[in-house]
């Protein structure tokens, strides 16, 4: 409303998904009222292998809507609200640890931190369940510790996978992270 959308601020939003903008169009709607404006992108998706439309255009949406509102920052960890099944708020959960990881002196930068939480995107995943099973109050002691015991074999096994040591480093930064919250 009032104005269509500015391409520099839309675009770094957009490329934060982990996708390129190869085109805009923008189209006017003259009502009696207001104008309103839609535009049209025309993108292209880094990792379209991992997309699955059904499953990401709700959290693409909500992440798209937070972030305008300015209720959650743009950057690029919002990539795995396409590639996964994680949404806008599970990915706060991780950049929020990233940042303390960042404080508490990982020697790591905060690029390399992302990069490493997004190309191992599955054990991300396994990491944001973790933090669920260990923090949703509404697990009883034996759910909470059955699911617990469960995840943390499971990234341990998906960690002897990883192809880096350094990211090994940083997805065990965020397991110890985790298992650490009281």
């Amino acid at each position: 409303r009032q104005q269509p959308i500015i391409l520099s601020k839309i675009l770094p939003v957009l490329e934060n998904f982990g996708v390129a903008v190869f085109s805009a169009q923008t189209y006017e709607f003259d009502l009696p009222e207001q104008p309103i404006w839609m535009q049209e992108y025309e993108l292209t998706l880094e990792h379209v292998d991992k997309v699955d439309m059904q499953v990401v255009r709700g959290q693409f949406e909500d992440s798209l809507k937070q972030i305008w509102a300015g209720r959650v920052e743009s950057d690029a960890f919002n990539e795995l609200v396409l590639i996964t099944k994680l949404d806008t708020f599970d990915v706060v959960v991780l950049r929020a640890l990233s940042r303390y990881m960042l404080q508490a002196r990982a020697p790591f930068s905060s690029a390399y931190i992302t990069q490493a939480v997004v190309k191992n995107s599955a054990i991300s995943i396994s990491l944001v369940e973790l933090f669920h099973a260990r923090m949703n109050p509404q697990h009883d002691e034996a759910t909470r510790l059955a699911k617990t015991a469960e995840l943390q074999e499971h990234i341990t096994t998906a960690l002897v996978k990883v192809d880096s040591l350094d990211e090994d480093r940083i997805l065990r930064w965020y397991l110890d992270l985790i298992n650490a919250m009281v």
